[in-house]
């Protein structure tokens, strides 16, 4: 996992910085960033409530071996 910008999701804190999470770890980011962006789509809003269109999502996770 790559993390461009500071966040919180899912009762935990990622800093800047490259990062090998868990697969558990991974899927609940993704599930997190989905709801968040359900969210913003039902508000017709640009990005996810406390982010701007270029700074999400804040993070992107890549292939790990």
């Amino acid at each position: 996992m790559t993390v461009r910008y500071p966040f919180r999701a899912k009762g935990r804190s990622y800093a800047v910085g490259t990062y090998r999470v868990e697969p558990e770890v991974a899927a609940d980011l993704r599930d997190w960033q989905a709801k968040m962006e359900a969210q913003a789509r039902q508000h017709d809003w640009d990005a996810p409530a406390g982010y701007d269109a270029e700074r999400w999502p804040p993070f992107s996770l890549e292939n790990q071996a």
